[in-house]
């Protein structure tokens, strides 16, 4: 998993929520664009850890880290979207 701090974990779920929102042309209140951003981060962390070798040691500045948090968000976006449409039926 990433070696981040709550503050970090903060600024990567803002920075990654919002690019994950331009990418799926989604718009959430900034609350939920955070947290689904924070959930993107963790998850892109945990495909990295599946998909990658070894003890992946990445820190704020690593691409790879930014790469694979805007991969997760972008996933966990696009779950809350389909659930979203799948309630208004």
């Amino acid at each position: 998993m990433f070696e981040l701090g709550f503050l970090s974990w903060i600024i990567v779920g803002i920075i990654v929520g919002l690019i994950a929102s331009a990418i799926m042309k989604q718009s959430y209140p900034w609350w939920l664009t955070l947290v689904l951003g924070i959930l993107g981060a963790a998850l892109g962390g945990f495909l990295a850890g599946l998909l990658l070798p070894g003890d992946a040691n990445w820190g704020f500045w690593n691409p790879f880290m930014w790469i694979f948090s805007t991969l997760g968000a972008v996933i966990v976006m696009a779950l809350v979207g389909a659930a979203g449409k799948r309630q208004k039926r």
